[in-house]
């Protein structure tokens, strides 16, 4: 049971985490340039049952690549 609460603090942590950069992102967007967009861009959380991590994995594509 223990490990299950330290993922579930891992996972708050990290969507806190995520929230907060979406909103200080946001709160610059109406005084910066616009920016080019990605053709891809995901953001993955995988929990590790076996070793009792979470991982995060992302994939992020653009041609070319101007800013990230």
């Amino acid at each position: 049971m223990k490990s299950f609460e330290r993922n579930l603090s891992l996972f708050a942590v990290a969507s806190g985490l995520v929230l907060l950069a979406a909103a200080a992102r946001g709160a610059g967007a109406a005084t910066a340039a616009p920016r080019p967009s990605f053709e891809v861009a995901d953001l993955y959380f995988e929990l590790n049952d076996t070793d009792g991590d979470l991982g995060l994995h992302g994939r992020i594509d653009g041609d070319p690549w101007q800013l990230l």
